[in-house]
């Protein structure tokens, strides 16, 4: 019998491989799609490579998720550092969140002159440095296990920042800004992309990750794709099995975890599902017990040629005034050959849209919405970088798209979006039972690939197979 099957090559499942995999544990990788990635995935046309999600790399540096993964299995870690983080554009303002925190004062009581700021982001970023601090010790919270109660001391210290999850961010802004619509406006969209809720239902805690998060992005060099082959060459010299294309159809859990496949069943000792909850109940067999809820995504992707300099700001969201719901653009770096020819970068821009509102169209009704909606956006990506001369492969994915390549429920992605009504503790918890574990961004409080690492790494830390734990069972 094999040691550890890991379901879904997402950035959660990689992570999870490459962890039991650099401590000698032998692991399978299970994927149904041909590459590693899932929603942070990728896709090639010709010379070019496409980011499938319009995605911002963060969680690097001293004691951040990205780096202690890195150095605990030895994985590469090729990046570009993003300044500015983010280029806003609300209405026809444009600015910018640079590394140089003076300048981004400025720039916001340039943009926003009828508040007072440095009160207000002093507190913030003091309260991402707490909550950054308070994350390594929240590994088995909540607890499901009897031994998990072992970390209380440790929870404990955590107490003093209840207020600011029981508090959401537009109040707690507020008790230090006052009023401001315009202000208001931008706060949403930024909670809405780094969130996935708005300011006045995001906890102020979770709030501060999401507004301090683009003083430091990053590119991966190559992309997607180069981060995830860089992660996947590194499991398969370690030893590890990756099988894609392999799609799970049923597990069923006795004094083992057995697995089938097309056309095999395998059995393991453990299995961590890489899924998010209902997905994971359905290859159970058993009821759904968790509510199917968080956004599409309208995604659209170009290759582009500009006139004499490319663009070098990477990261932009959009906040247009009316008749477009916001959006956000990644592009990549425009010396990474990895991803296209020189004078050329490629885009991808994504959009929150309601998954429903593609599924219960006609295939002509949907054909229709689909290209209407893709030329509307474009037109307005081309008013606001008119430096773009020359288009190659422009072309859009919905809800519907994602679910085929992702197998997540309607093509939701993202994961759950926070609400202060939801605080983490009711979170489910990654134990299953001694078998079977999960990981994801339905599972821990987060979003993004920093979230899902670090959900790997919770994992970890108190996985029976952990050689560096005494406590077993």
């Amino acid at each position: 019998m094999k040691n550890l099957a890991v379901i879904g090559a997402g950035g959660g499942g990689v992570s999870c491989a490459l962890l039991a995999q650099s401590h000698g544990v032998d692991t399978t990788l299970f994927e149904s799609h041909r590459t590693p990635g899932g929603s942070a995935g990728w896709f090639r046309r010709g010379a070019f490579s496409f980011d499938v999600g319009a995605t911002t790399l963060s969680g690097i540096g001293v004691d951040r998720p990205l780096t202690r993964f890195a150095e605990i299995t030895g994985s590469p870690l090729n990046v570009w550092a993003a300044d500015p983080g983010i280029t806003f554009h609300l209405g026809s303002e444009v600015f910018s969140y640079r590394r140089d925190r003076e300048f981004w004062l400025n720039e916001l009581q340039r943009v926003f002159p009828d508040i007072a700021h440095r009160k207000f982001w002093d507190d913030i970023e003091e309260l991402q440095k707490r909550a950054w601090r308070l994350l390594p010790h929240l590994h088995h919270f909540p607890p499901a296990r009897l031994s998990d109660l072992k970390e209380l001391p440790q929870w404990l210290k955590g107490t003093a920042l209840l207020p600011t999850i029981a508090m959401d961010l537009t109040t707690f802004r507020r008790m230090r800004q006052g009023s401001s619509q315009k202000f208001e406006r931008w706060l949403n969209a930024l909670c809405m992309i780094s969130a996935q809720n708005r300011a006045d239902e995001v906890p102020a805690l979770i709030g501060s990750l999401a507004l301090t998060y683009p003083a430091e992005t990053y590119l991966p060099q190559g992309g997607m794709e180069g981060l995830f082959s860089g992660w996947l060459n590194h499991f398969q010299k370690l030893g590890g099995d990756f099988r894609p294309q392999s799609e799970i159809s049923a597990l069923q859990l006795s004094d083992s975890c057995q697995l089938t496949l097309a056309s095999s069943t395998e059995s393991f000792k453990h299995v961590v599902a890489n899924l998010t909850s209902w997905s994971l109940d359905a290859l159970l067999g058993v009821e759904s017990t968790s509510p199917e809820v968080g956004w599409g995504a309208f995604t659209l992707y170009a290759a582009i040629r500009t006139n004499d300099q490319p663009i070098r700001e990477s990261y932009h969201l959009v906040m247009p005034d009316e008749g477009i719901d916001d959006y956000f653009v990644s592009l990549s770096h425009p010396e990474d050959r990895l991803r296209s020819p020189a004078g050329w970068q490629t885009l991808t821009l994504s959009q929150h849209t309601i998954v429903e509102d593609w599924w219960e169209l006609s295939q002509d009704e949907y054909q229709v919405k689909k290209k209407a909606r893709m030329e509307m956006i474009w037109q307005d990506v081309l008013k606001r970088f008119p430096q773009i001369k020359e288009v190659k492969f422009l072309t859009a994915g919905t809800p519907k798209t994602f679910f085929h390549y992702t197998r997540r429920s309607q093509g939701r992605v993202g994961g759950r979006p926070h609400k202060k009504s939801h605080p983490f503790w009711l979170w489910p918890s990654h134990f299953k039972n001694p078998n079977l574990s999960q990981v994801g961004d339905t599972v821990f409080p987060g979003q993004g690939l920093v979230a899902v690492v670090t959900s790997a790494m919770n994992w970890w830390h108190g996985s029976v197979l952990n050689p560096h734990l005494k406590r077993r069972g």
